[in-house]
């Protein structure tokens, strides 16, 4: 029997205002920039800070936090 291993592409946007279009464009959820940092400093969103002013976002880890986050209520 072959193994087969599957490739997942990783999707990243860079910065609030960026995950805020994808939001709205590709998932349906209008969230502003506001409300992107202020889950960013309650560390409730997944994020990635490589240096001082980059935020980026790995998409894949955002759609697995819709999933399992109350955005109705953020």
């Amino acid at each position: 029997m072959q193994t087969v291993e599957r490739e997942t592409k990783v999707r990243v946007v860079r910065g609030a205002k960026s995950l805020s279009r994808y939001l709205l464009n590709e998932i349906g959820i209008e969230m502003s920039e506001a409300t992107i940092y202020r889950l960013i400093k309650q560390e409730n969103i997944p994020f990635n800070r490589p240096s001082a002013g980059i935020l980026l976002f790995n998409l894949n880890a955002i759609d697995e936090w819709l999933l399992h986050e109350d955005y109705g209520s953020i």
